[in-house]
């Protein structure tokens, strides 16, 4: 959407178009009848989200091939090695991801939308330092899902389709966790309880996101992984924009600026 189309809709919306009612300026709901402004429709779509991205992206992504060829040999090469090796084996499986997932997060510390790919390689080593804060939020995750794992699998097997429903939507939770843990220097409860909070309005909207990206992902596996030079980092570059597009309506609080 263009900056006009966005001031446009942002003036139309300081009145509630179904109640009247005067709004507060970016406000995402009316506070009397509870319906959605433009808001969560145009900077917080996650279709518009992409696009915008995407805009911006395709001009530059080439300069983002040597880092996309480090990640695949580096990152995701060995992470499918691990998940194959150790899938019959559930506690060998667990310590190997607890050790090589904070790996993953990383990027998470780039400005994919302020920078070109020159020079990531280089930041994704300086970043390093961040491992233990990452290892940590593994840590958190793991023994989130064991203990799902245990009360759904000992009480009743028929439990296996809500453990199923509460993974996915701890999914949507957690996936920006990393995100403002890197940004804001937050422990890993704290930053729970924020993005947590602050996602309740957009959690479809993230979760659409998700889905869309791994289809991203897997299309860029068929010509032989090759789509993976552009889709790995324009992830990234998609979930960065979205969660400072929910910074920026204070989504993640008016304390926690990223």
């Amino acid at each position: 959407m263009s900056q006009k189309r966005v001031r446009k809709a942002r003036k139309k919306d300081t009145v509630c178009q179904k109640c009247q009612i005067k709004l507060e300026a970016e406000q995402l709901f009316c506070f009397e009848c509870g319906e959605p402004t433009s808001v969560l429709r145009d900077d917080l779509s996650a279709l518009n989200n992409i696009k915008e991205v995407w805009s911006k992206f395709k001009g530059v992504k080439g300069s983002y091939f040597p880092f996309s060829i480090f990640y695949i040999i580096v990152i995701l090469l060995p992470l499918f090695a691990i998940i194959f090796l150790t899938h019959n084996n559930y506690w060998l499986n667990n310590l190997s991801l607890l050790i090589f997932l904070p790996l993953v997060f990383i990027p998470f510390n780039f400005d994919f939308n302020d920078e070109s790919g020159s020079g990531m390689i280089g930041r994704y080593f300086r970043s390093l330092a961040k491992y233990p804060t990452l290892f940590l939020f593994t840590l958190f995750n793991i023994l989130f899902l064991l203990i799902l794992k245990y009360v759904c699998t000992s009480v009743d097997p028929i439990l296996n389709l809500v453990r199923l429903i509460m993974v996915l939507y701890w999914l949507s939770v957690v996936v920006p966790l990393p995100f403002v843990l890197l940004r804001k220097g937050l422990s890993p409860l704290k930053a729970l309880k924020v993005t947590y909070k602050g996602g309740k309005e957009t959690r479809w909207q993230q979760f659409f996101t998700y889905l869309l990206l791994a289809l991203i992902n897997i299309a860029g596996l068929i010509p032989i992984g090759l789509g993976l030079l552009v889709t790995i980092p324009f992830s990234y570059a998609v979930l960065e924009r979205y969660y400072l597009q929910m910074d920026k309506y204070n989504l993640f609080g008016k304390d926690v600026e990223l």
